[in-house]
């Protein structure tokens, strides 16, 4: 950083990430834009996770690395690099995702040329063959749950712009928390941060960043995340942990719960449409849940 403050901080959560650890590494440090400083926060890992993140450590500066003893889990562990972030603006990057090589330095110009934008991400695109081997594998009733559960959840980042009440519903709508991965303002993601254990944590966050700006989407793919990722399988499995035998009957009953209490109970009735969408979409996953557990 030859001496300045940083002007990004990266907040890198990582558990048993050896298997994309070394190239991810080699890409966030190769990215076109330099200042800026790079908090991992091991939790726990059980693999080579360790070892590898003390070889970069030795290797360059910019790196600030946790090693915990104990798993914190996964939203404190988000929570935890967050907190540490000295800089203006902050990003989270996930393990198994790619940067192209300016996806840094694009996304700040938006920031510092637009006051009222709190967010900046881009178009995504997925990479991998996990899922494609899976529909393969499945076949016919594969096809007819992910087309099912594509009408209940628009995954990928959206631009909300306006006022709050109608940035909310895109959200809602949408039913994606991809834009979590924006480059943020820190000061307004620290305050917007729900640092609950309820479902969904990261599309509540969102709807508490748009108190403070718009989210803008980049017109162009800047970022790549893998299909076999934590969101690709298990998603059920998740919720039952968080809100247990409730969620067979309502799902993501502490995500609604939390819609209640902070959104209010008039946008709350305003977006009721969008929550029995979101209802329905856990059942809909919760099937397909069941369907690879008995194939």
């Amino acid at each position: 950083m030859n001496g300045k403050n940083p002007e990004l901080s990266i907040g890198f959560p990582v558990f048993d990430g050896e298997m994309f650890l070394k190239k991810r590494l080699e890409s966030i440090l190769s990215q076109s834009f330099t200042n800026f400083e790079l908090i991992i926060s091991n939790n726990a890992s059980t693999d080579d996770t360790d070892k590898i993140c003390k070889e970069f450590l030795k290797k360059d500066s910019r790196i600030k690395y946790h090693h915990h003893e104990k798993n914190m889990g996964g939203i404190k562990n988000f929570n935890f690099v967050l907190t540490k972030a000295t800089a203006e603006f902050f990003v989270w990057a996930a393990v198994d995702d790619r940067w192209k090589k300016d996806f840094i330095e694009k996304h700040l110009i938006v920031l510092k040329n637009n006051p009222n934008v709190v967010g900046c991400t881009s178009k995504v695109e997925v990479y991998g063959n996990s899922r494609k081997s899976r529909d393969v594998e499945n076949g016919l009733y594969n096809k007819i749950i992910n087309c099912v559960r594509k009408y209940f959840s628009k995954y990928g980042t959206h631009p909300a712009f306006g006022k709050y009440e109608k940035k909310i519903r895109i959200y809602l709508k949408a039913n994606s928390a991809q834009s979590l991965y924006s480059v943020f303002r820190t000061f307004d993601l620290k305050k917007s941060f729900v640092n609950e254990n309820i479902v969904a944590f990261d599309l509540a966050t969102i709807l508490n960043v748009l108190k403070y700006g718009d989210i803008y989407v980049i017109n162009e793919i800047l970022c790549e995340y893998y299909d076999g990722g934590a969101s690709a399988d298990g998603v059920i499995k998740h919720v039952t942990k968080i809100e247990g035998k409730l969620s067979m009957i309502l799902p993501y009953s502490s995500f609604l719960k939390w819609c209640w209490k902070n959104l209010g109970k008039k946008k709350f009735l305003q977006n009721l449409d969008c929550f029995l969408k979101i209802i329905i979409a856990g059942h809909v996953a919760r099937i397909y849940q069941f369907f690879l557990d008995h194939k």
